[in-house]
C-alpha cells in the first residue's frame, strides 16, 4: 500500500494566486476541444441549436416568460403543464458566474426531463 508521501499533492486553492484560481474557474480556459476565445461562442451556438431543437420536440409548447417578480429579466418558462398533477417538478435555476447564456438559450436539458415526466421550471438569476 503506496504511503500518502508518494501520493501526487493536489495545489491547495488557497495558495494559488487570483490568475490560476480564475482560470480553474473558468471552463473557457481550460477546454480541449477549442481554443479559449473560441469555446463560449461554440457554446452559445450549440446550445441554441438543441434548445430549439428541443422545445420544438415536447408534445406541448411551453409556457414562457412567465413573470415572478418586479426585476426585467424575473421570467421564467414552464415546461410539462399537461403532465399530471403529481408529477415530479424539476427546477433549473442558472447564473452567476456564467459568462454568455440565458434561459433562451439553456432549454436543451428539458426534453429528457419532460419525456421522464417532470415539470420544469426554468428561471435565469
Amino acid at each position: 500500500m503506496a504511503s500518502a508521501s508518494h501520493e501526487t499533492q493536489k495545489e491547495d486553492w488557497r495558495n494559488m494566486d487570483k490568475k490560476d484560481l480564475e482560470e480553474q474557474y473558468s471552463p473557457s480556459r481550460w477546454s480541449t476541444r477549442h481554443a479559449p476565445d473560441e469555446v463560449i461562442g461554440a457554446h452559445v451556438r450549440e446550445a441554441a441549436l438543441l434548445s430549439k431543437a428541443a422545445r420544438a420536440d415536447l408534445p406541448r409548447p411551453p409556457r414562457l416568460d412567465v413573470v415572478y417578480g418586479i426585476a426585467p429579466r424575473a421570467k421564467l418558462d414552464v415546461y410539462g403543464e399537461d403532465l399530471p398533477g403529481d408529477s415530479p417538478i424539476m427546477v433549473y435555476v442558472h447564473g452567476g458566474y456564467w459568462q454568455e447564456l440565458n434561459k433562451d438559450l439553456s432549454a436543451y436539458p428539458v426534453k429528457p426531463f419532460v419525456q421522464r415526466r417532470d415539470r420544469v421550471g426554468d428561471r435565469r438569476i
